[in-house]
């Protein structure tokens, strides 16, 4: 036969009511926020975008991030930025005139970036025709991750641009088919 207290008995609801209240108050009682997934880009990939990438920040750190007034409208700055945009124009020409399956991956990574108006990646992505597919549903809603780099926002394409420019590619690549 149990046993119980009545002085136990009459403070239980007390400690209970303490014991919601105090979890409730650590409790977040915001919306969720849209947490976007992460995918590890292969290092094969990571390898060709890397320098790209790498440029491409120089440039923006140097000159400043698209939006603002540039920095490097003469003088030592401005020839810098020349010649890092000479070489990574040259850096593109080259990926894009690759054919391996790091390269068509690489394309996609680089289509999460603000590398400039041509807009060269997109169009060598849809060119590749439907072998691209994979890569872009692979990277749709999920955002690269290139391994010892971290790219700073303003590199980053407005997530509404970005998936305008995939759901593009994708339906141009399905209607090409």
């Amino acid at each position: 036969m149990l046993r119980i207290n009545k002085g136990i008995v009459s403070t239980l609801p007390i400690f209970l009511v303490v014991l919601v209240t105090h979890t409730l108050g650590r409790v977040n009682t915001d919306k969720p926020k849209q947490i976007r997934r992460e995918i590890a880009v292969p290092e094969s990939v990571a390898a060709l975008v890397r320098p790209f990438l790498d440029m491409r920040q120089e440039s923006l750190s140097e000159c400043g991030a698209p939006g603002e007034p540039s920095k490097c409208k003469d003088g030592d700055a401005y020839e810098r930025e020349q010649l890092r945009a000479e070489k990574s124009g040259q850096t593109l020409h080259q990926l894009i005139g690759r054919n391996d399956p790091s390269t068509d991956e690489a394309l996609v990574v680089l289509m999460w970036f603000y590398i400039g108006e041509s807009q060269e990646e997109l169009d060598a992505v849809i060119q590749r025709d439907e072998k691209m597919l994979t890569y872009l549903n692979k990277y749709y809603a999920a955002r690269p991750k290139i391994s010892d780099r971290t790219y700073p926002g303003y590199m980053w394409k407005d997530d509404s641009i970005r998936r305008d420019e995939f759901l593009g590619a994708m339906k141009l690549i399905k209607n090409k088919a």
